[in-house]
Formats: structure tokens, C-alpha cells, sequence
């Protein structure tokens, strides 16, 4: 049974013909919807060696060898996904996921990213090479707040409010995004309040604080 989190990115990601899974770990995303019969094949794509024997050790003792390719590579290199396939890249610092998409190029399939950092430049970044957020969704488990959304090729000039939260996100505010800007302002308030003795640093925060409120109101 998928988390919550992989749940999200499954619903975002749909049915394709392959699902290529960067950074894919123990792989069971692309395992759940070769399940469920939203995919047809699975490309698990990983840097680290071990972790793609983790996911080809998992394919094989749940039956699904024959529809799974295992690839070791940073990203997608080598790979060419077509516009019948979708791209997923979960769990990863936003610069990090920016980085695989920016070698990859604009991609004719969707992109479904979740980022655990960095989600302003990743925004800015993917805006910049012709990428725009169909979908944005945000959920809660174990302590954190996730943000998904699903890029696809398409131009969309992002304002430093839509940059910084999302702009589907800002469209359609749903609940938990309004307790993540609270949940936000607190933590903001803090760090500025330590990051009196750093110009730098306490201007960073107080833009940040700034957006945020601006973003609640």
C-alpha cells in the first residue's frame, strides 16, 4: 500500500504507457500502478546501484520482471520518453529534480514532481524552459506538508507570489494550504527573529515572511 505522498503522485501521474521513475529507491510507486493497470511498463531509473536492486529484487517477487526495465543513470540520461509515457521524480530537493529535467530538455509527456525543498527555484527554473503546472496538490502526513504538481510543456510567466507557492495552488486554495501558510508564517517569524545579526540571511526571511503573508491575505 502506497503513503500518502506516493498516493498523491500516482493520482497526479494517471495512466501512460511507461512510467519512468527517477530516483525510483525501493520502486514502489511504479510497482502500485503496474498493479492497478494504470501503466503498462515500468523504467526504474536510479544513481545508486543498491537502490535499483532494492526496486528489481521488489519487481521480481511481486511478478512484474517481464514489464520493467532497470536503468543506472543520473536522471533520464539516455532515456527518451515519448508522449504516451510520463516522467516521476519524488522525494528530491527541488534543484536536484531541476537538474534531471533541465538534461532531459521539454519532455512531450507530463513531468509529476514532488519536491522536499528548493520549490521556488524548481518553479522559476522549469518556467524557464517551457514547462507550466497543469496540477498542484498538497497534502499532510506524518508531521510534513507535501506539495505535488504534474508540469507539462507549456509558457507561464510566474509572479514572485506564484514562484514562491505555486500558482494552481493560489488558485484554488484548498484547506491545507491555508494551515501551510500558517505553519509557514510561525516558522518565519522565528528564523527572522534569530537572524537579527545577519543582514543577509534576515532580509531572505523577511521577503519569505513578506510573500507569506501576502499569500494568507
Amino acid at each position: 500500500m502506497l503513503t500518502k505522498r506516493l498516493g498523491a503522485a500516482a493520482a497526479l501521474i494517471g495512466s501512460c504507457a511507461t512510467l519512468y521513475d527517477v530516483g525510483c529507491d525501493h520502486g514502489y510507486l511504479p510497482l502500485a500502478l503496474l498493479q492497478a493497470g494504470q501503466i503498462q511498463n515500468a523504467c526504474f531509473c536510479d544513481i545508486s546501484a543498491p537502490s535499483l536492486e532494492k526496486a528489481r529484487a521488489h519487481a521480481a517477487q511481486a511478478g512484474w520482471t517481464a514489464q520493467a526495465r532497470f536503468v543506472l543513470a543520473d536522471g533520464l540520461t539516455g532515456l527518451t520518453p515519448c508522449a504516451r509515457d510520463a516522467v516521476s521524480i519524488c522525494g528530491m530537493g527541488g534543484l536536484g529534480a531541476l537538474h534531471i529535467v533541465s538534461n532531459a530538455g521539454v519532455l512531450p509527456c507530463p513531468v509529476i514532481i514532488q519536491a522536499n525543498s528548493e520549490r521556488e527555484a524548481l518553479r522559476r527554473g522549469l518556467a524557464a524552459l517551457g514547462y507550466r503546472a497543469s496540477q498542484e496538490q498538497i497534502l499532510f502526513e506524518n508531521g510534513r506538508y507535501y506539495i505535488l504538481a504534474r508540469y507539462e510543456a507549456g509558457m507561464e510567466l510566474l509572479s514572485d507570489l506564484q514562484a514562491a507557492f505555486g500558482p494552481r495552488l493560489l488558485e484554488q486554495r484548498p484547506a491545507l494550504f491555508e494551515a501551510y501558510l500558517k505553519r509557514q508564517q510561525a516558522i518565519l517569524q522565528k528564523a527572522l527573529r534569530g537572524a537579527q545579526n545577519d543582514a543577509q540571511d534576515g532580509a531572505r526571511v523577511a521577503r519569505a515572511l513578506k510573500l507569506t503573508k501576502e499569500a494568507m491575505g
